[in-house]
């Protein structure tokens, strides 16, 4: 199975290849967003990060080259 490349789709922007502040922003931003149940499955997912998973995420995000 292909590794999912953050490249986005449609009128989803992709996460590879953003630069670093940007996305740890996006991603804290999104922790500190009501969790409820209309918010966005984005939303639902950073709120149960660990500071140190944003970390690594964005780590890796930034890392991946745009195709």
């Amino acid at each position: 199975m292909p590794r999912p490349a953050a490249l986005g789709q449609q009128h989803i922007r992709g996460l590879a290849a953003q630069q670093y502040d940007y996305l740890l922003e996006q991603l804290k931003g999104l922790q500190g967003a009501d969790a409820g149940p209309t918010s966005s499955n984005m939303t639902r997912r950073a709120s149960a990060f660990t500071p140190q998973d944003i970390e690594l995420l964005v780590d890796y995000l930034a890392g991946l080259g745009a195709q």
